[in-house]
């Protein structure tokens, strides 16, 4: 019985492995497509001399939470993070920015108690 079935897959498997069509797209198409896909989504090397940063975010921290535990902790992260974080006290202080982030008034309060922003 196990003879059987070893010897129809074995021959299956050869028959399968004569047609070209199934040689390109098992063998030849995934490298293809891994090199297709590595190049465009690796990421882009700097120029020479410039820092490695993304663009500059700007948090927006009410004024009397500027300069609370969160808002502080927060900008380290996402400094570590490769942002060029700039913090603002209100968003007419903040101006155009194409990366804004705003916290809620009493944020730190609020993720010390535990309690979540409404969604």
């Amino acid at each position: 019985m196990l003879r059987g079935t070893l010897f129809i897959a074995r021959e299956d498997l050869l028959q399968w492995l004569r047609q070209r069509e199934v040689l390109l797209w098992a063998f030849v198409m995934p490298v293809v497509f891994f090199y297709f896909i590595g190049t465009v989504t690796r990421a882009t090397p700097s120029p020479a001399g410039s820092a490695d940063r993304l663009d500059p975010l700007t948090l927006v921290a009410p004024a009397a939470d500027a300069d609370d535990w969160l808002v502080r902790g927060l900008a380290a992260r996402l400094s570590e993070d490769g942002f060029d974080v700039r913090i603002a006290r209100d968003v007419e202080a903040a101006g155009p920015a194409r990366l804004r982030l705003e916290m809620l008034p009493a944020a730190d309060d609020d993720a010390a108690s535990g309690d979540h922003a409404p969604a």
